[in-house]
């Protein structure tokens, strides 16, 4: 009996331990499901009325809309500028029932649901191009809020490329379907211009399709990796042009590396504190 009893020990310890990760993991999930703004929402109607913006300006308009410094640049340029940031402040401020869904059975998507349980997209993408970079915390497994990512390969068609889920492949997906997520953050390269990202758009499109996922592929040399998952997918499109996304510089990339990425601006926010990475 004696043999047993250490061994016995050993696992319940090992139990143990687990259990106690797994608690807080839940209480981590929970937690990071969706940011609700910590600032009085205010009117920017006079400063979008301006023709320049300062500093100041432009920190406000995030944290008021979710829209960064990049984007409202971008967005000026249009003649429905006041209207749609205006549009983005009113989501922005929602407030939202968000909800645990199922996507596979071990695997759960926070989404958003009106009142009468229906579901229903959380907020509205601001424009995006070839090369941009989709992330989202609301996907986890067992707990383990690890994530989503995906690369918009064909801006005119609405296409991302994304590694989804075990026994599937990577595949164009619609980009529409990341309004109904309840965190979004739209990323891209800094100082590059379109050009630029529409080449590694085009090898994303013509050479990251059809790889099977596996949710511990490791980084590899490769020009085509064997296998990925979603957010490996983007980095090894990356890295493909001398570009490391893998702010840890870990053996995985996870969609929270490649939100820290110092290479990238955040262009939009949905669901995350403004004042973090991720």
């Amino acid at each position: 009996m004696k043999r047993f009893k250490i061994p016995f020990i050993v696992l319940s310890s090992i139990l143990g331990i687990a259990l106690i990760i797994y608690v807080l993991l839940g209480f981590h999930a929970a937690d990071n499901m969706f940011y609700v703004p910590q600032v009085d929402r205010v009117s920017i109607a006079e400063i979008l009325d301006q023709s320049t913006f300062s500093q100041e300006d432009y920190d406000l308009l995030y944290a008021q809309t979710g829209i960064a410094q990049p984007m409202v640049d971008l967005l000026q340029q249009h003649s429905d500028f006041k209207s749609k940031m205006l549009n983005f402040q009113s989501n922005y401020f929602k407030t939202q029932n968000v909800i645990q869904t199922k996507m596979t059975p071990f695997t759960n998507i926070d989404k958003v649901v009106n009142e009468n349980g229906e579901v229903i997209p959380a907020f509205e993408l601001a424009p995006y191009e070839n090369g941009y970079i989709f992330l989202s915390k609301s996907t986890y497994t067992y707990n383990w809020r690890h994530g989503h990512a995906g690369l918009v390969i064909d801006s005119v068609r609405g296409k991302m490329l994304e590694s989804l889920e075990p026994f599937t492949l990577s595949m164009e997906q619609d980009a529409s379907w990341w309004a109904y997520r309840s965190t979004f953050k739209m990323m891209r390269l800094k100082d590059v211009d379109q050009e630029y990202l529409d080449e590694i758009a085009s090898f994303a499109a013509t050479s990251m399709q059809g790889i099977p996922y596996n949710i511990l592929a490791m980084k590899t040399n490769k020009t085509i990796p064997t296998s990925t998952h979603c957010s490996h997918i983007v980095w090894h499109t990356f890295k493909h042009f001398n570009i490391d996304l893998d702010s840890s510089g870990g053996i995985f990339v996870s969609p929270g590396d490649i939100g820290r990425s110092p290479y990238l601006e955040t262009l939009q926010i949905y669901g995350f504190d403004p004042s973090k990475d991720w």
